[in-house]
C-alpha cells in the first residue's frame, strides 16, 4: 500500500506531466520512483516522518485539554537524519545507474518542518560560537554562529576527526507539499498590495477592510488558473547537495511553484 507521500508525489509528477516507473528494481533495495525529466534520469526515494508513541500521546492530551507543545530542534534534526540515512540506503546501491538521487520527505507527523529544518539535518546542527575574555585583558571577539558536523551528509571520521561526507551520490533533500492555489494566490495577492505602504499605525480592522477592499476590486481581474476556490497543486522544494559529485542542477526541477535552494560551499 502507498503512504501518503507517495501518492502526494505521484500527484505532483503527473501535474507536471512527468511519466515514471514505481519501485523500478527488484531486490530489498528498491528506490520508489524512477523517471527522466528534461533529458535526465533521476531515482527518488520517498521518506515519510511519522508520530512516535510521545507524539501521538502528546496530541491526544492536547486535543482533550488544550494548550501547547514544541518540539527541540535538535530532536527533529535526528528524525530527519535517521529517515534521510535510511534512504540513502536504498539509494546508494542504484547511484551509479542515473544521472541524480533525492530524498523527498513527508511531514506525516505534523512537525513545524520546513527547508531550514531539513538543512540543519543534511549539514549539522546550528550553534552560536561566543568568544569569552576569562582574563579580563582586551576585548572580545564578536560571536559568530557555526555548524556541527553532525548532519547526514557532513561527519567528522571517527579515526582522524577530519570532515567527509558520507553520501556523495545523493543530490539533493526535499519536501513534497500540496496547497490550495487560491490562499497560495491571495497571500501573494496582499504581499504585493502591502509593498510599499505605510501601516505601522493600523490596527487589525484597519488592515483587513483595506485588504479586503483591495481583493474586492482585484477579483474580476483573478487568473483563470486560481478561479476555482478548491482546487489544489504541488510543488517540491529542495536543497541541492553541494558535497555531491552529482548536485541536483538548476533547470530540473522548474514547475510553477518548485522551489530550489543551492547553497555554497565557502573556503576559509
Amino acid at each position: 500500500m502507498k503512504s501518503k507521500t507517495e501518492l502526494l508525489f505521484e500527484a505532483y509528477l503527473r501535474q507536471c506531466k512527468i511519466t515514471y516507473k514505481y519501485e523500478p528494481f527488484s531486490g530489498s533495495k528498491n528506490p520508489d520512483y524512477l523517471f527522466k525529466h528534461h533529458g535526465k534520469t533521476i531515482l527518488v526515494e520517498i521518506k515519510e516522518l511519522e508520530e512516535t508513541p510521545l507524539d501521538r500521546a502528546t496530541n491526544t492530551s492536547l486535543a482533550k485539554g488544550g494548550g501547547t507543545f514544541s518540539l527541540d530542534p535538535g530532536e527533529l534534526y535526528r528524525i530527519l537524519r535517521r529517515r534521510i540515512d535510511a534512504a540513502c540506503r536504498q539509494l546508494k546501491p542504484h547511484g551509479a545507474k542515473v544521472d541524480y538521487c533525492l530524498v523527498i520527505l513527508g511531514n506525516k507527523a505534523g512537525y513545524d518542518l520546513d527547508l531550514d529544518s531539513v538543512f540543519y539535518a543534511m549539514y549539522g546542527d546550528l550553534y552560536l560560537s561566543i568568544p569569552f575574555d576569562i582574563q579580563g585583558v582586551g576585548s572580545m571577539a564578536k560571536a559568530e554562529s557555526r555548524m556541527k558536523a553532525t548532519g547526514s551528509l557532513r561527519k567528522h571520521h571517527p579515526s582522524n576527526k577530519q570532515m567527509y561526507s558520507p553520501h556523495t551520490y545523493l543530490g539533493g533533500v526535499g519536501l513534497i507539499k500540496r496547497f490550495n492555489g487560491r490562499s497560495y494566490y491571495e497571500g501573494k495577492f496582499y504581499e504585493k498590495v502591502l509593498r510599499g505602504v505605510n501601516t505601522k499605525e493600523w490596527d487589525a480592522h484597519t488592515m483587513l477592510k483595506f485588504l479586503k477592499k483591495k481583493w474586492l476590486q482585484h477579483k474580476k481581474e483573478l487568473p483563470k488558473l486560481y478561479k476555482d476556490p478548491k482546487k489544489v497543486f504541488y510543488k517540491v522544494e529542495i536543497i541541492s547537495n553541494p558535497l555531491s559529485s552529482r548536485p541536483i542542477p538548476k533547470g530540473i526541477f522548474t514547475a510553477r511553484w518548485d522551489y530550489v535552494r543551492f547553497p555554497q560551499i565557502i573556503y576559509e
